[in-house]
């Protein structure tokens, strides 16, 4: 297994993996980018989610600020509204279904890791 589907399948991980530090600094870079445009400008903005997340639906909008950790692991369906300052740690798979309206703030963490602190 690779260290990015041990992440997956939430068994222990090397998170200085190449491949995983990758998908986190694309996932850093997307997410500033999207942050950082107009709301206007909703082409682009569409265009940055295609890249940010594994999979949107249509008529997905998602306010800012907006933080996504992987982002490549968060799947969100069609007429979603996700409202501003929600945080996404996709350590593990997100999904959301079709119509549904996130409330601001939101946290939503997936991710593991062991309780043990010797581990």
């Amino acid at each position: 297994m690779t260290e990015h589907e041990k992440l997956l399948a939430g068994l222990d991980y090397d998170y200085t993996d190449p491949e995983i530090q990758a998908c986190l600094r694309q996932a850093r870079t997307l997410a500033a980018e999207y942050n950082a445009l107009p709301a206007g400008e909703k082409a682009r903005r569409e265009q940055v989610l295609d890249q940010l997340l594994g999979a949107h639906g249509e008529d997905v909008t998602v306010q800012t600020p907006f933080r996504i950790l992987y982002g490549v692991h968060t799947r969100v369906g069609s007429h979603v509204f996700i409202n501003a300052g929600c945080n996404f740690l996709d350590g593990g798979a997100i999904t959301i279904g079709d119509r549904v309206l996130v409330a601001p703030d939101v946290k939503i963490y997936t991710g593991y890791h062991s309780l043990n602190a010797r581990e």
